[in-house]
């Protein structure tokens, strides 16, 4: 297959189609640059697939597309091909031109890009394989990673249980410090209230005996 060709017929499709390379680009998948290399022929083996869906989505059949090329295989540089290829679809007969050869048209699409299909199917195969293999290398990572950070959490854990622990411990010694000091100090306190209270007891009895003592024997005169 000529690519320039092929390239130049795809850019007559691209201008009757009316669509935007972003349009085309969303439609069928293909990125525009890829788009622009099939249109200017800097692609030298072109997929079916691609060719395929960018005809679609411009309009067109794959079957007008290789019957055209098969009609005409070089179309010369100063040629329209805009007009060219609009004339060629005016006068085809739908029924006559395209439903008849289909079976052909297919076989010889299929018969241009065999290559290129095993291409494609061993090019996907090959970056499943490479999918395949940095998605295992990524999931042993994020395991390791995981496992690291779980070792991290339980160590961290357990340095927390064990300084809580000496933590607790030592507030409850503490605690039972402040304990037995506020008993001595509560002992002492009673004991000295004690004292005063029974020292106090003893100074009344004492001054309500020299009370009594005066009142009997007015000689003394402690209080008068």
């Amino acid at each position: 297959m000529n690519n320039i060709t092929l390239g130049r017929v795809l850019k007559a499709m691209y201008k009757l189609s009316g669509k935007t390379l972003t349009q085309l680009s969303d439609e069928t998948g293909l990125t525009v640059d890829t788009i622009n290399n099939l249109m200017y022929a800097r692609i030298q083996k072109p997929g079916l697939a691609g060719v395929n869906a960018l005809v679609n989505a411009m309009g067109f059949k794959i079957q007008q597309l290789m019957a055209f090329l098969e009609e005409h295989p070089d179309i010369p540089e100063d040629s329209d091909t805009v007009e060219l290829f609009t004339k060629y679809i005016a006068s085809a007969d739908d029924t006559n031109k395209y439903a008849a050869p289909a079976k052909e048209t297919v076989r010889a699409a299929k018969g241009s890009f065999p290559a290129e299909i095993e291409m494609l199917n061993e090019e996907h195969e090959k970056q499943l394989d490479r999918f395949r293999a940095a998605n295992q290398r990524h999931m042993e990572q994020l395991q390791a990673q995981h496992n690291s950070q779980l070792t991290e959490m339980q160590e961290h854990n357990k340095q927390m249980e064990q300084h809580f622990g000496k933590s607790i411990e030592a507030l409850k010694e503490t605690h039972a410090q402040e304990i037995r000091r506020l008993e001595k100090e509560g002992s002492r306190h009673r004991k000295t209230i004690t004292f005063l209270t029974v020292a106090l007891s003893v100074e009344t009895a004492v001054i309500l005996l020299m009370i009594i003592v005066d009142l009997i024997n007015r000689n003394i005169g402690w209080f008068r």
